[in-house]
């Protein structure tokens, strides 16, 4: 064989693992790009657990079975004790607290991940605020409720 035909057979065999890296780099990396950005769902958790939490501090009349949106009291539906019995996260996968503002008057759901998450928020857990006029049926005037939400946005617990 002469020098000539010994440098082609090389650069077939570069031109070929080149091109196979490429190959397996793309078949490896475009799908977890695209299946990545399709699975996350925090923003939607986000929605539906804002407008539970919005629809739970809706004035209800028991005889009409009826809930009305954006209208809500600062008394007894505000407080500590109905948001924990209202809302429930054991079984989820997800840690999530909350921070509801009326006013002056501030109430949370799960306090202590708040507490820990809120600090770490940009960096380790997904944050969504969002403010609401209400009227406050007691008072006869408009407010704005401040719903402040920390997701784990992992599918495990603080700590673990």
């Amino acid at each position: 064989m002469d020098k000539k035909a010994q440098t082609q057979h090389v650069w077939k065999w570069i031109v070929y693992i080149i091109v196979t890296g490429i190959i397996v780099f793309i078949i490896t990396y475009i799908p977890t790009v695209i299946l990545g950005k399709a699975v996350k769902t925090q923003s939607l958790e986000n929605v539906v657990f804002t407008e539970r939490i919005f629809n739970k501090f809706s004035t209800y009349d028991p005889l009409l079975f009826r809930s009305y949106p954006g209208f809500t009291c600062s008394g007894f539906c505000f407080d500590e004790k109905f948001i924990s019995d209202s809302f429930d996260n054991s079984d989820s996968l997800r840690e999530v607290g909350f921070k509801l503002s009326l006013g002056q008057k501030s109430i949370f759901f799960n306090r202590g991940f708040y507490e820990d998450a809120v600090v770490l928020s940009p960096v380790r857990y997904d944050r969504f605020t969002e403010e609401r006029p209400v009227v406050l049926a007691d008072r006869k005037s408009v407010d704005k409720l401040t719903i402040d939400q920390v997701y784990s946005g992992r599918m495990n617990k603080f700590g673990d």
